[in-house]
């Protein structure tokens, strides 16, 4: 697939993955309400409503920053927004862009690094990973392809 470099590239985790952070919203959400509704006795148990309200920001943290995540390329800067995490990186300073390790504890994943002027580590675009599969490297190669034409590295 080629891209026009003069139009945004948009680039978004797999349907599974937003669907699983939605997923993660869904539970915090109806989680943290069995928190709140007392049990039937006229006494309200306060650290087990503070415990599941710990665990509600914690699902719903991690849901919408998997569900939201995006990476929009264009000619001029590589926009990436991952929960709390923004960053902008203007094209003059990408050196870069390849597909490497991601972060995986249990099974080998791969992501997008862009390495940078200036930067020993490359930045590493987490929440677009994918498994270490042959489809999913082909994929993961084609994109860092597009962006490639898109920045002009």
């Amino acid at each position: 697939m080629t891209v026009d470099p003069r139009e945004p590239l948009l680039l978004r985790p797999p349907l599974a993955y937003r669907a699983a952070g939605w997923g993660f919203v869904l539970f915090g959400s109806f989680f943290g309400l069995s928190g709140v509704v007392q049990d039937g006795s006229d006494s309200y148990d306060w650290g087990a409503g503070a415990m599941m309200g710990v665990l509600v920001g914690l699902s719903l943290g991690f849901g919408i920053s998997i569900s939201t995540a995006k990476a929009t390329v264009n000619s001029s800067a590589i926009r990436y927004e991952y929960g709390f995490v923004r960053r902008a990186i203007p094209s003059s300073e990408v050196e870069s862009v390849a597909v490497g390790p991601g972060s995986g504890l249990y099974y080998p994943r791969i992501c997008l690094h862009i390495d940078q002027r200036g930067r020993d580590r490359p930045l590493r675009l987490l929440a677009l990973q994918r498994p270490d599969t042959a489809k999913g490297r082909a994929v993961l190669e084609e994109t860092a392809a597009n962006v490639r034409a898109t920045v002009g590295v």
